[in-house]
């Protein structure tokens, strides 16, 4: 690397280096900076090296598609996964046009290039398939594709691949709507947990930690460890949100669907405290920017879990301060600047909300008690009482393009008629945020809902 940095910068240096190589030098200056607090300079080596490749963009090889990869890995970092997922893609298709998914006998190659290909195609198609799952979009390359090899000495990479694979699988399974009933979904999601199992025992991560392997380096644990526990969350966080629907029809009993919400948090948990101990034993690892894609997205689960069950509130709020901890320890920067306000304030509405249900489930039972008493004095004034509707399947169908609202809807009465029978001195703690929706997603249609199987027999796991 010293020789290429003397090439690049040196103007009298008497071989003239290609423009490609120059760009993936900045490329790779440019991720390294981000492990600094030097954002701009950062910035200013990633336009640089995009400069320097501009007219190489249609140029199918091996260092064109390092240099995607440098610049989906780059955006990534930087809280842009949109561009990363175009640069993986880019990667990809440059990718087949070459044939590296495909190829056969090496023999005639030398071996160093039968390494860098497939450390290359390897690469890829972690970073397709994982960037696919960060956005819910569909992944151009499969596993199935590939007739090459593992490359030799890379023990990250190939654990990374091999947790991609059950990511893919685990994408097409869960979110492929194949499954006719939640109850085949559970059963589906639980073969991927086994896999999991198998691959964090193999690897040495997660429970499997104590058989960690020498091999690794503490960043290249943690993005094993923070990988494992993203897969595993959602794989079952769609069971969180169909036993909420669930519970509004009637109370769910169901032993298996209680253990597919608990793997979901206890997920979220355990990578907000691996995060932490990595955190406090290895400085390094609070350089990587990405970290807090994986913070956000474990306390998002944490604060769904609160809102199913408030009694939840003060127990996941320890979790949900350590993931803000590590935050704050972070490079005040991109995507934490943006990562911590957020989870700040998410925490802040939902505190809120919560405190306000509490306050309408108070005043309920007092307009209860009130209806109670005066319903034999005064039968006619029965109509001014107001009613609470009952969520039923139809209102789950009728209702389900409503999304879900933290007011309006799922309150189940009207705010208005409340506040006109209530003391002016009781506060409304969300007052200032009313339109602070933090669930809009319809999913309430997208998994299925009929957990009874055709034969009863079935129910033995």
């Amino acid at each position: 690397m010293v020789g290429l940095l003397h090439s690049v910068y040196n103007n009298e240096a008497s071989e003239t280096t290609s423009a490609q190589v120059k760009a993936i030098v900045f490329a790779t200056l440019a991720n390294g900076a981000l492990n600094t607090s030097q954002t701009d300079l950062a910035e200013t080596l990633f336009n640089q090296a995009k400069q320097e490749a501009a007219a190489y963009d249609d140029e199918v090889s091996l260092a064109m598609i390092h240099f995607s990869l440098l610049l989906a890995t780059y955006q990534n970092n930087m809280g842009r996964p949109h561009s990363s997922y175009l640069h993986t893609g880019v990667a990809s298709r440059k990718l087949f046009s070459m044939g590296l998914n495909s190829y056969g006998p090496e023999g005639t190659a030398r071996p160093d290039m039968i390494q860098k290909r497939r450390i290359t195609l390897w690469s890829v198609y972690y970073h397709e398939t994982m960037h696919a799952l960060f956005l819910g979009r569909e992944s151009t390359y499969k596993k199935a594709s590939i007739r090459t090899p593992y490359p030799d000495d890379q023990p990250t990479l190939i654990g990374l691949c091999k947790l991609a694979q059950i990511a893919e699988d685990s994408a097409a399974t869960i979110y492929g709507l194949t499954c006719e009933s939640l109850w085949q979904l559970y059963q589906a999601a639980e073969k991927i947990h086994g896999r999991l199992q198998a691959c964090a025992e193999e690897l040495g991560i997660a429970s499997a930690a104590a058989t960690r392997s020498s091999l690794f380096t503490h960043t290249s644990i943690l993005l094993l460890n923070n990988v494992y526990y993203h897969i595993l969350l959602l794989t079952f966080r769609p069971f969180l949100i169909a036993e909420f629907a669930l519970h509004l029809r009637s109370s769910s009993k169901h032993m298996w669907l209680r253990r597919a919400c608990r793997i979901a948090i206890e997920a979220a948990q355990d990578c907000i405290v691996y995060m932490n101990e990595a955190y406090r034993d290895f400085s390094l690892c609070k350089t990587i920017r990405f970290n807090a894609f994986f913070l956000e997205s474990s306390t998002m689960v944490l604060f769904y879990d609160m809102l199913r069950n408030p009694s939840k509130l003060s127990y996941n709020k320890e979790y949900i301060n350590t993931a803000l901890g590590c935050l704050d320890q972070m490079v005040k920067d991109e995507p934490i600047v943006h990562s911590l306000p957020s989870m700040k304030e998410t925490c802040r509405i939902v505190e809120a909300y919560l405190s306000t249900n509490t306050i309408e489930r108070r005043i309920m039972k007092q307009l209860g008690n009130s209806a109670e008493n005066s319903l034999a004095a005064e039968p006619s004034q029965q109509q001014n009482i107001p009613i609470i509707p009952a969520a039923t399947h139809d209102f789950l169908v009728d209702e389900s393009q409503h999304m879900i609202y933290l007011n309006g809807v799922s309150s189940g009465f009207d705010r208005h008629d409340v506040e006109a029978t209530i003391d002016n001195d009781i506060p409304d703690p969300l007052l200032q945020y009313q339109n602070s929706n933090l669930l809009t997603t319809d999913l309430f249609n997208f998994f299925p809902l009929d957990t009874i199987p055709v034969d009863p027999n079935s129910w033995q796991i």
